[in-house]
């Protein structure tokens, strides 16, 4: 939230009080009417770990997860300090629930291993990853390592655990695999139908959910516009040309709830976000909601694009179709099936280039998969249209 009242810097103009900004204010859209539906049963009376629950979307799973009474919810995050206020929020809201707390990196299989064995969850959620595109690009020893690496380790415990249902929190980054984020994210996306495909039963039911920028989220824009309002500006605006799918953090996260109470036997859930808000608009309207005159009062100044960065974001994959579930905002996208055991043996040769600590090498390596995979990926899907 902004401050109610803000001097803008040099006096240039003084900010009118403001009230609760609303996702209407800020996308232009109405915020969804989200009701669970399905297999309710998935998440109620269970035991439920959430990974990443020290985040801006696992923090917000949790909360949401509290009225449906859980069991026993499990947060894990290697955050020590932010594992501590939500837990102790939690704690403050919902004494009568079993809240277990694990500080945890979902790297480290063996300790994983061990939270598995003595907590055994039925249910989980795995959000925890690593999401700033531009930073990933310099990065990519890590993101194979928390994004790829985390998601093997935690699905791989579900399946060995018996758990009932896994859900991955994925992105829309994942349809542009050109960049270091992206790539991972499809290649998690690709690896979970995998460990899917390879149990004849089913069990555990593994998913995952596509969604776009999430309003609020650390790192996300408006974040950052409401900062650079309070100082005077100026906007920094990447491209004007720029767009994206936004949502909001309840959303995101009754969404990722969703995928483990729906029917279907889909591998990807998507929410329908609307259309894509111009970046620019986006600060403009958020500049108005605080008495002042974009481009006047506020100075905007266009940086150019950055690593890994695109103009616009989509949804879909080339090939991918979306098709209705029984919830009127959540879409399944089907696929087609992979070759897992060729996946699964080009990941661990991926962490094993991870584990050397050659960035270059690595880099081209984890591009060259997702690539191969997408396109493998269109031509099957666009031969079974043929047939």
């Amino acid at each position: 939230m902004m401050p109610d009242v803000l001097e803008v810097a040099q006096e240039k103009a003084q900010v009118q009080p403001l009230r609760d900004v609303r996702i209407e204010d800020i996308i232009g859209r109405p915020s969804a009417q989200l009701t669970l539906m399905g297999d309710v049963q998935g998440v109620q009376q269970r035991r439920i770990m959430v990974t990443g629950a020290a985040g801006s979307i696992g923090s917000e799973i949790c909360r949401e997860l509290t009225r449906h009474r859980p069991t026993e919810l499990i947060l894990l995050d290697n955050n020590e300090s932010g594992l501590f206020d939500i837990l102790s929020e939690l704690h403050t809201k919902h004494p009568e629930l079993k809240l277990t707390p694990v500080l945890a990196d979902v790297t480290h299989k063996d300790r994983l291993e061990r939270i598995f064995a003595r907590l055994v969850p039925e249910v989980i959620f795995h959000a925890a990853a690593y999401k700033h595109v531009p930073m990933l690009e310099g990065y990519p020893t890590e993101a194979v390592r928390v994004n790829i690496g985390g998601t093997r380790n935690v699905a791989s415990l579900a399946q060995r655990y018996q758990a009932r249902s896994f859900v991955l929190v994925s992105s829309d980054k994942a349809v542009n695999s050109s960049s270091v984020m992206g790539a991972t994210k499809y290649i998690c996306e690709k690896l979970v139908q995998a460990l899917a495909q390879s149990v004849p039963q089913r069990t555990p039911r593994m998913t995952s959910v596509r969604f776009g920028n999430v309003v609020g989220s650390r790192g996300s824009v408006v974040p950052l516009f409401e900062k650079q309002i309070m100082h005077g500006g100026p906007i920094t605006i990447t491209d004007r040309r720029m767009t994206r799918y936004f949502m909001s953090i309840p959303e995101a996260a009754h969404l990722v709830i969703q995928a483990a109470c729906l029917t279907h036997s889909d591998d990807i859930f998507l929410l329908e976000m609307g259309e894509r808000v111009l970046i620019v608009e986006l600060a403009e309207r958020m500049v108005r909601l605080c008495g002042l005159r974009p481009h006047l009062d506020i100075e905007f100044k266009v940086t150019g694009l950055r690593p890994g960065e695109v103009l616009h974001e989509n949804l879909l994959i080339p090939g991918e179709t979306r098709h209705q579930t029984e919830h009127p905002y959540i879409f399944a996208l089907r696929s087609l099936p992979v070759d897992g055991l060729a996946l699964l043996q080009e990941v661990e040769g991926l962490l094993g280039t991870a584990a050397t600590g050659e960035d270059a090498l690595l880099r081209e390596e984890l591009l060259s998969l997702a690539k191969r995979a997408q396109q493998a990926r269109s031509k099957r899907e666009g031969l079974a249209t043929h047939i």
